[in-house]
């Protein structure tokens, strides 16, 4: 049985785009083959202007990773380490830079996984590392030693995510507001997707409304999870053919609106 399935994005965007899916089945077994790959057009100087833009001289030829990539990865790195004060309104809903960001290509283009460690050598360690740049732009404002704990790695569920960013009192009772930036990366997207197939799973729900900043909340047996005011952003990887076999497996998270808080790289 041969499916064909239409994936349409818009071609002055800059993102990638899949044309056209030939879903090929049976009882056993499936095959995704993807043709018609079209080369979104290379990221513009606008998206390589301040803060962004001196690491990316910085680095310069020191990476294998594309600058698009290095790009998403920084968006969703920086955004969390700065937090919820800045923030507009759109309609009514709240507009954080918690940024959700999707790096999207084969395996063996773009390097998705470099761009993320070269911002883990960036934002992570000490400044006395002798090949690492030591122009000011990079540590200003910027709490190095909390990075990593900061940067949380597979997700499972959306208890697990309420889990990381939950409300915390001191040891006399006092509650605290520590702890509620949390930046995942997921280095196989597709696991979150996964996910939210299991019974009883509110994976979809539980990132859509920390993406707007929500307060979460979810009874559990004993006390009942509440993360207040979170920060949460995310950074995932997929490659082109699993993502076009994610969107014809789970259509029902672009009609909930989940993928439109994605900015795809």
């Amino acid at each position: 049985m041969l499916q064909e399935t239409t994936i349409e994005a818009d071609k002055e965007s800059g993102q990638f785009q899949i044309d056209k899916a030939i879903v090929e089945s049976d009882e056993n077994k499936q095959t995704v083959i993807v043709k018609g790959i079209s080369e979104p057009a290379p990221i513009g100087s606008a998206a390589k202007t301040g803060l962004i833009g001196d690491i990316l001289k910085e680095i310069d030829g020191k990476t294998e990773a594309s600058a698009e990539s290095l790009i998403g990865t920084l968006v969703a790195g920086l955004g969390n380490c700065i937090g919820r004060g800045p923030h507009s309104y759109a309609g009514g809903p709240r507009h954080g830079v918690n940024e959700f960001i999707a790096l999207i290509g084969p395996s063996s283009r773009g390097a998705k996984g470099q761009a993320q460690a070269q911002e883990d050598y960036l934002m992570g360690g000490t400044v006395d590392d002798e090949d690492r740049p030591q122009s000011d732009v990079f540590w200003e404002g910027i709490d190095r030693k909390a990075w990593s704990s900061i940067v949380k790695r597979q997700l499972g569920s959306g208890q697990g995510l309420i889990s990381v960013v939950r409300d915390t009192v001191d040891e006399e009772g006092v509650p605290t507001a520590t702890g509620k930036n949390a930046l995942f990366v997921e280095e196989e997207w597709s696991g979150i997707f996964q996910s939210m197939n299991m019974s009883g799973s509110t994976m979809s729900q539980t990132l859509r409304m920390a993406w707007e900043g929500r307060n979460l909340e979810q009874t559990v047996k004993g006390e009942p999870l509440k993360a207040t005011n979170p920060h949460v952003s995310m950074a995932a990887h997929i490659t082109t053919l699993e993502f076009a076999d994610m969107m014809r497996r789970h259509s029902i998270s672009i009609a909930n609106g989940l993928l439109n808080r994605y900015v795809f790289f």
